[in-house]
Protein backbone atom coordinates (compact mmCIF):
# COMPACT_ATOMS: atom_id res chain seq x y z
CA UNK A 1 0.00 0.00 0.00
CA UNK A 2 3.02 2.39 0.79
CA UNK A 3 4.15 1.93 -2.34
CA UNK A 4 1.37 2.26 -4.15
CA UNK A 5 1.04 5.93 -2.69
CA UNK A 6 4.46 6.75 -3.07
CA UNK A 7 3.89 5.99 -6.95
CA UNK A 8 1.08 7.80 -7.08
CA UNK A 9 2.68 10.56 -5.25
CA UNK A 10 5.77 10.52 -7.69
CA UNK A 11 2.86 10.83 -10.47
CA UNK A 12 1.29 13.74 -9.02
CA UNK A 13 4.81 15.48 -8.68
CA UNK A 14 5.52 14.81 -12.08
CA UNK A 15 2.10 16.13 -13.84
CA UNK A 16 3.10 18.99 -11.51
CA UNK A 17 6.43 19.86 -12.70
CA UNK A 18 5.20 19.56 -16.01
CA UNK A 19 1.90 21.74 -16.07
CA UNK A 20 4.37 24.08 -14.13
CA UNK A 21 6.54 24.16 -17.32
CA UNK A 22 3.45 24.89 -19.36
CA UNK A 23 2.52 27.74 -17.26
CA UNK A 24 5.14 29.20 -16.81
CA UNK A 25 6.67 29.44 -20.12
CA UNK A 26 10.33 29.05 -19.56
CA UNK A 27 11.38 29.74 -23.19
CA UNK A 28 9.13 32.84 -24.05
CA UNK A 29 10.76 34.31 -20.45
CA UNK A 30 7.45 34.95 -19.08
CA UNK A 31 6.22 33.57 -15.73
CA UNK A 32 3.07 33.50 -13.78
CA UNK A 33 2.45 32.65 -10.27
CA UNK A 34 2.91 29.13 -9.07
CA UNK A 35 -0.60 29.48 -7.42
CA UNK A 36 -2.02 29.55 -11.09
CA UNK A 37 -0.26 25.73 -11.51
CA UNK A 38 -1.28 24.45 -8.10
CA UNK A 39 -5.40 25.76 -8.75
CA UNK A 40 -5.39 23.88 -11.76
CA UNK A 41 -4.30 20.62 -10.12
CA UNK A 42 -6.95 21.31 -7.55
CA UNK A 43 -9.25 21.59 -10.44
CA UNK A 44 -8.27 18.19 -11.84
CA UNK A 45 -8.36 16.84 -8.95
CA UNK A 46 -12.16 17.76 -7.80
CA UNK A 47 -13.23 16.28 -11.77
CA UNK A 48 -13.23 13.08 -10.54
CA UNK A 49 -14.74 13.71 -6.92
CA UNK A 50 -17.58 16.13 -8.11
CA UNK A 51 -18.70 13.72 -11.11
CA UNK A 52 -18.78 11.26 -8.26
CA UNK A 53 -20.84 13.44 -6.12
CA UNK A 54 -23.20 13.63 -8.58
CA UNK A 55 -23.22 10.46 -9.59
CA UNK A 56 -23.85 9.51 -6.13
CA UNK A 57 -26.82 12.20 -5.80
CA UNK A 58 -28.89 10.72 -9.11
CA UNK A 59 -28.35 6.88 -8.00
CA UNK A 60 -29.85 7.82 -4.46
CA UNK A 61 -32.91 10.03 -5.79
CA UNK A 62 -31.03 12.82 -3.17
CA UNK A 63 -32.12 16.16 -4.51
CA UNK A 64 -30.58 18.48 -2.42
CA UNK A 65 -32.36 21.42 -5.06
CA UNK A 66 -28.69 22.92 -6.31
CA UNK A 67 -26.16 21.90 -7.99
CA UNK A 68 -23.82 24.36 -6.83
CA UNK A 69 -24.04 22.15 -3.47
CA UNK A 70 -21.77 19.64 -5.40
CA UNK A 71 -18.95 22.55 -6.03
CA UNK A 72 -18.48 23.44 -2.37
CA UNK A 73 -16.80 19.90 -2.16
CA UNK A 74 -14.22 21.90 -4.26
CA UNK A 75 -13.20 24.25 -0.99
CA UNK A 76 -11.96 21.17 0.96
CA UNK A 77 -9.88 19.92 -2.42
CA UNK A 78 -7.80 23.52 -3.23
CA UNK A 79 -7.21 23.77 0.28
CA UNK A 80 -5.88 20.49 0.22
CA UNK A 81 -3.92 21.33 -2.77
CA UNK A 82 -2.55 24.53 -1.63
CA UNK A 83 -1.05 23.50 1.61
CA UNK A 84 0.00 19.96 0.09
CA UNK A 85 2.61 21.91 -2.71
CA UNK A 86 2.84 25.06 -0.24
CA UNK A 87 4.34 22.95 2.66
CA UNK A 88 7.97 23.13 3.60
CA UNK A 89 7.81 24.93 -0.64
CA UNK A 90 7.44 21.27 -1.62
CA UNK A 91 6.52 22.72 -4.95
CA UNK A 92 10.00 24.34 -5.01
CA UNK A 93 11.48 20.55 -4.50
CA UNK A 94 9.42 19.38 -7.11
CA UNK A 95 10.59 22.05 -9.79
CA UNK A 96 14.16 21.30 -8.60
CA UNK A 97 14.24 17.81 -8.88
CA UNK A 98 12.63 17.63 -12.46
CA UNK A 99 10.53 14.29 -11.92
CA UNK A 100 9.92 12.10 -15.23
CA UNK A 101 8.38 8.70 -16.03
CA UNK A 102 10.91 6.37 -16.86
CA UNK A 103 13.58 9.20 -17.31
CA UNK A 104 11.79 9.96 -20.58
CA UNK A 105 10.92 13.68 -21.14
CA UNK A 106 8.55 13.10 -23.97
CA UNK A 107 6.90 10.24 -22.60
CA UNK A 108 6.21 12.38 -19.22
CA UNK A 109 4.93 15.28 -21.74
CA UNK A 110 2.39 13.09 -23.36
CA UNK A 111 1.15 11.22 -20.30
CA UNK A 112 0.53 14.70 -18.70
CA UNK A 113 -1.20 15.83 -21.65
CA UNK A 114 -3.19 12.55 -21.33
CA UNK A 115 -4.04 13.16 -17.82
CA UNK A 116 -5.63 16.62 -18.79
CA UNK A 117 -7.40 15.96 -21.70
CA UNK A 118 -9.27 12.77 -19.74
CA UNK A 119 -9.85 14.95 -16.77
CA UNK A 120 -11.23 17.69 -19.30
CA UNK A 121 -13.11 15.13 -21.27
CA UNK A 122 -14.59 13.19 -18.02
CA UNK A 123 -15.63 16.56 -17.04
CA UNK A 124 -17.31 17.46 -20.36
CA UNK A 125 -19.17 14.10 -20.81
CA UNK A 126 -19.91 12.96 -16.90
CA UNK A 127 -21.01 15.80 -15.54
CA UNK A 128 -23.59 16.63 -17.70
CA UNK A 129 -24.76 13.70 -18.31
CA UNK A 130 -25.46 13.28 -14.48
CA UNK A 131 -26.95 16.40 -13.96
CA UNK A 132 -29.27 15.32 -16.63
CA UNK A 133 -29.83 12.39 -15.07
CA UNK A 134 -30.10 13.95 -11.30
CA UNK A 135 -32.96 16.40 -12.77
CA UNK A 136 -35.74 13.94 -13.88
Amino acid sequence: MKRLLKNIQYAIDVFFYYLSLYYTKPILGESEPISSVIFIMAILFFIPIGSLSLALSTLLKYDVGFWWVHLLGAIPVVIFTFKYFRKNDRYQKIIDSKPMFFNNHKLSIMLTILFVLFMWIFFIIAVPYWVVEWRK
